[in-house]
């Protein structure tokens, strides 16, 4: 079997996960007062326990936030997990609690999120990870819907 080159490998350590990333998203809101998509600042940070080579577990929060006067924000219990055969690819779900802001007229619900980034090893346990996530909270009345577009940055 032929050895895989180092610099495509990313070096994983049991213990703790960090991941942030920061970019794009495109926010859908279906409710009675904010019948819309607009482009916003997007983001997400992730804490988690490394339980295998394949799988964390942890929490994170996903938010949208359009500067003008809507925000949405999401927490959830989170798992990612990476193929054995492509190490680098880090596919990710979770589900917890969501909330929208729309001129201060706020809605929470039940919330997901599912995504799919692949890491860039910098060296050690660092990488560089572009990922897009589709998060969605449904609420009363309707829905709010995210798609994130961006980079982020992980320690394993």
């Amino acid at each position: 079997m032929p050895a895989t080159p180092a610099a495509a490998q990313t070096a994983t350590h049991p213990g703790f996960s960090l991941s942030t990333g920061y970019g794009y998203g495109s926010l859908t809101c279906a409710q009675e007062y904010c019948a819309n998509q607009q482009g916003a600042i997007a983001g997400f940070l992730t804490v988690g326990k490394r339980l295998s080579e394949q799988l964390v577990v942890g929490v994170g929060s996903h938010a949208a936030y359009i500067p003008v006067d809507d925000l949405t924000l999401m927490v959830s219990g989170i798992a990612q997990y990476a193929p054995a055969g492509v190490p680098q690819l880090n596919l990710t779900a979770g589900v917890g609690m969501g909330w929208t802001d729309v001129s201060n007229t706020g809605s929470t619900g039940v919330a997901w999120v599912v995504g799919v980034g692949y890491d860039l090893p910098l060296g050690g346990s660092t990488a560089l990870r572009p990922f897009v996530n589709y998060m969605s909270i449904a609420q009363t009345g309707g829905a709010t819907n995210v798609i994130q577009l961006g980079l982020a940055l992980g320690f394993n």
